[in-house]
């Protein structure tokens, strides 16, 4: 069966003033900034598991002057003096063993308990391997850690752009309410120019005489509101440049800002796609990717920890002044020891509870997904319908503007000549008005729309670099 492809018409090109200040907002805004602090965390949390398991040298030095008792059960009279120094090689590997390399020096000075010096000098290296054989079987459970730090950070990056995109989109919104409040406040300019231009006619007529004295009060009542909505625009404009300029973190210059034109615009098509590529869906995807390995690893460390350990140690004495020259791997005096340890929790209620965590944090991400994934399709439906609603609208509108604006022109020159009243007049400019408000309110609603729409599909961030 053919699918059917559903077309509006929208302009899908970006004006070059949005394209410059969004440019700027991505790329210097320290509101973007900061959006980057989990994803850079996260970075670093995948970076310190990696080198979890990099090479560890530990260098140990004890000095110790004792006069204690020493009771009847020993060979050694008080008054000693003992030196120990230890250096051990450390490395972990990914597959949950351990290797260690280590040596121990002791040097011992003191008396024997019949008086006579005495002392000891020692040596000893010892080659030691532990492999996890239970819960972390073959490092089973290390690779899982590993793989669920990748899959979070690849979660926090998704995450990332999705807020980045959100940030985007009110940046967008924030910068198309300024330019309708500018075109507003140029409209509300007209208005009063040429309500002052009626007011200075009807005060000429009225003074010779040509018109009643009732017509110069409404044309000054009429005068004065369009001063108050003139002055209502103007705090309406300051206050969305404000709004913008918190954003760029700079001045604003009107100038820098285009307002709309009332005319017909040329609209390029789009096709409804996928929500394939939404980032809200692909972050929730993202999540759960990582929560069942989360649970895989949790499922596996409910198990015995059993340690399989093979240490071989060698070692020398010396007993004179002399150096001691032998005691390193390879020497004669070699001891070889195989052990193997099993560490059984009671009940695993640590373990178990973190199952269960784990079970839940993906049931509610399940729940989570299935809740997104209406409210997109319901959303762009909305978004859809909305579109081509407002499209039609503003055609529509823009004729009605010509004729408003064709009207009030007649009804000046009728009015000029005595042959329409003066609230004739008045309706024919608030007819202009309110089409002139119309057109900015589906303008606005339509921009808003399609740059929503982009958001929707994951592309909006995309059209702006």
């Amino acid at each position: 069966m053919r699918q059917m492809i559903i077309i509006l018409f929208l302009s899908s090109s970006v004006s070059a003033d949005l394209l410059k200040h969004a440019k700027e907002y991505l790329g210097v805004s320290t509101e973007v900034k900061n959006l980057n602090y989990n994803f850079e965390a996260q970075k670093i949390s995948q970076l310190s598991e990696e080198l979890s398991r990099s090479w560890n040298l530990t260098l140990s030095e004890t000095y110790s002057d004792s006069d204690l008792d020493k009771g009847p059960f020993t060979f050694s009279a008080p008054g000693e003096k003992t030196k120990t120094t230890y250096l051990s090689l450390e490395k972990e590997n990914i597959y949950g063993g351990e290797f260690t390399l280590s040596g121990t020096y002791y040097d011992f000075d003191g008396k024997a308990s019949d008086g006579s010096p005495r002392s000891i000098k020692s040596y000893s290296q010892e080659l030691k391997y532990t492999q996890y054989l239970g819960a972390n079987f073959l490092g089973r459970v290390s690779k899982l850690e590993l793989r669920i730090k990748e899959k979070e950070t690849q979660y926090q990056k998704v995450s990332l752009a999705g807020v980045k995109s959100k940030e985007l989109l009110e940046f967008v919104n924030n910068y198309i309410d300024l330019q309708r409040d500018l075109t507003l406040k140029k409209l509300s300019d007209k208005a009063y120019k040429r309500s002052q231009a009626r007011l200075n006619l009807v005060s000429r007529q009225v003074k010779d005489g040509l018109k009643e004295k009732v017509d110069l009060l409404s044309t000054k009542n009429s005068h004065f509101g369009q001063r108050e909505q003139q002055k209502v625009a103007g705090q309406q404009l300051k206050s969305s440049k404000n709004l913008l300029e918190a954003k760029l973190e700079r001045k604003v210059v009107l100038d820098e800002v285009s307002s709309f034109k009332i005319k017909n615009i040329n609209l390029d098509p789009i096709e409804k796609k996928s929500i394939a590529n939404n980032i809200d869906m692909k972050s929730i995807e993202a999540k759960l990717d990582y929560l069942e390995d989360e649970i895989a690893k949790n499922k596996k460390s409910v198990f015995p920890t059993i340690a399989l350990s093979a240490t071989y140690e060698t070692n020398n004495f010396e007993t004179t002044k002399s150096p001691i020259l032998d005691g390193t791997i390879g020497s004669d005096n070699v001891n070889k020891e195989i052990a193997l340890s099993v560490v059984i929790p009671i009940g695993y209620d640590a373990q178990k509870n973190a199952l269960k965590i784990a079970s839940l944090n993906k049931l509610h991400a399940t729940y989570e997904k299935k809740i997104i994934k209406n409210r997109i399709e319901k959303r762009l439906e909305t978004l859809m319908s909305a579109l081509d609603v407002l499209d039609q609208n503003i055609e529509s509108v823009v004729n009605r503007y010509n004729l408003a604006v064709s009207s009030l022109k007649e009804y000046n020159r009728l009015y000029s000549r005595g042959r329409v009243s003066l609230d004739q007049v008045i309706r024919a400019e608030e007819d202009l008005i309110n089409t002139e408000k119309s057109f900015v309110q589906f303008k606005v609603e339509r921009e808003k729309s399609y740059y929503s729409l982009l958001d929707l599909y994951g592309e909006l961030v995309q059209e702006f670099l």
